[in-house]
C-alpha cells in the first residue's frame, strides 16, 4: 500500500545494496556538472510512479568525459492535482494527491533519503577529423552491482534494457508500464513499481473520472 511505501522512506530504511560488499572502485564524481532526471512510469493523463534516478555526470577537467549513474529507489506512486482545490489535501490508502511543488518535494526525499546507486556507465566523445562530428571514444565501462551489494566491472559491454509491462481489462489501453529491468551476465536490477497498488490506484482513478 501506499501508505506503508511512503512510511518506509520518511522512516529512512533505505534499500540495500550499500551495505555490500565492494571489490572494485567506483568512478569518482565529486566536483563534476550533474543533471538529474527522476525515472517515472506515466500512467494514463494524471498518475505517475516512481522507481528512480538517472544522473548524467561531465568531467569539469575534460569536458569529453561523461559517466551515467542509474539510482534505485524506493517505488512511489502519486496521483497529480492542480495546487488548488478541494481535494488538496484528500489522502487515502492507495493514493496521494500531489500539486507540482509537493511532487517536486518527494523526489527531493526519494532522492536523499531512500536511492542507492545500481549502475555506472563511464564513456568519452571525439571529434572525427573526417567530419568533425562527435563520436565515442574507445569503449565505455559499465559497473553494475549485484543483489548482494556487490559490484564487477564490465568494459565494452552493453547493458540489456527491458521495459515492464502489466495488464488490466479495467483500463483504456489494457496495458501499462511497471518498471524496468536492466541486465547484464546473469546479474539483474529492476526498477519497479508494485503491481497490486498501481492496479489499486487505476480503479479508483477510473471510478473518480466517471462521478
Amino acid at each position: 500500500m501506499f501508505i506503508r511505501i511512503l512510511c518506509t522512506f520518511i522512516l529512512g530504511l533505505i534499500l540495500p545494496g550499500l551495505a555490500g560488499a565492494q571489490s572494485v572502485p567506483l568512478p569518482a564524481l565529486s566536483g563534476w556538472f550533474s543533471e538529474k532526471t527522476p525515472i517515472g512510469l506515466t500512467i494514463g493523463d494524471d498518475i505517475q510512479a516512481y522507481v528512480g534516478f538517472e544522473i548524467k555526470y561531465q568531467n569539469p577537467n575534460d569536458m569529453s568525459e561523461f559517466v551515467l549513474v542509474i539510482m534505485r529507489c524506493t517505488p512511489v506512486i502519486i496521483k497529480k492535482m492542480e495546487a488548488t482545490g478541494e481535494g488538496k489535501n484528500i489522502q487515502t490508502a492507495n493514493i496521494r494527491y500531489f500539486s507540482e511543488k509537493e511532487e517536486d518535494d518527494l523526489l527531493e526525499i526519494l532522492f536523499n533519503s531512500a536511492s542507492d546507486p545500481v549502475i555506472y556507465i563511464r564513456w568519452k566523445f571525439r571529434e572525427d577529423p573526417s567530419n568533425h562530428l562527435m563520436v565515442q571514444d574507445g569503449e565505455a565501462v559499465v559497473w553494475f552491482q549485484n543483489y548482494t551489494g556487490e559490484w564487477s566491472v564490465y568494459p565494452g559491454r552493453k547493458i540489456k534494457l527491458e521495459l515492464m509491462t502489466g495488464f488490466a481489462d479495467f483500463t483504456d489501453d489494457n496495458v501499462y508500464s511497471v518498471g524496468r529491468r536492466y541486465s547484464i551476465d546473469d546479474k539483474v536490477q529492476v526498477l519497479k513499481a508494485d503491481s497490486t497498488d498501481l492496479t489499486l490506484v487505476m480503479k479508483k482513478d477510473k471510478k473518480e473520472k466517471k462521478r
